[in-house]
């Protein structure tokens, strides 16, 4: 693993808190994916059975909204988790996720860490502890989009 890429991994694992130990078990496992600018990981209402890392690069979520078309309801950037739906839910995505830049990124297929969290549930902890660290952050930035538009709603009132 070249220097930059494994130096972004470790600052990653640390943002949400994984012990090395952990971090590498669970790369042992991961994938790679390099996207170009303008293509989708998957779209609103696709079966996407990976979850993914956004290494570096910038990645817009939208949904599709009757009567506006696409609305673009977040921009996750390096350390966020891509599709944590496969993981948690149905494995049907909520949103279309669209990478505004080349992108790298880390996926791992959600029966594989399904299986590890199974079988050791100290990863397993880790692994969730991970994920539940990352969606609280997802919901951070949400809230605040939201008092941001909303605001925006009021000032324009005014």
């Amino acid at each position: 693993m070249p220097e930059k890429e494994s130096s972004i991994l470790d600052q990653i694992a640390e943002q949400h808190g994984l012990s090395r130990s952990r971090w590498l078990q669970l790369l042992s496992q991961a994938h790679k994916r390099d996207c170009s600018a303008g293509e989708v990981l998957f779209d609103e209402g696709d079966f996407n059975p990976n979850l993914y890392l956004l290494v570096e690069g910038r990645v817009d979520l939208a949904m599709k909204v009757t009567g506006r078309g696409w609305v673009k309801i977040l921009s996750l950037s390096r350390g966020d988790v891509i599709a944590w739906s496969a993981m948690l839910a149905s494995g049907r995505m909520t949103c279309r996720a669209t990478c505004m830049t080349s992108c790298q990124l880390i996926f791992w297929p959600h029966e594989k860490l399904e299986a590890a969290c199974r079988t050791d549930t100290e990863f397993g902890y880790a692994w969730m502890k991970f994920l539940a660290t990352a969606l609280s952050s997802r919901l951070l930035a949400t809230r605040l989009q939201l008092l941001d538009l909303f605001s925006a709603d009021e000032r324009g009132r005014q």
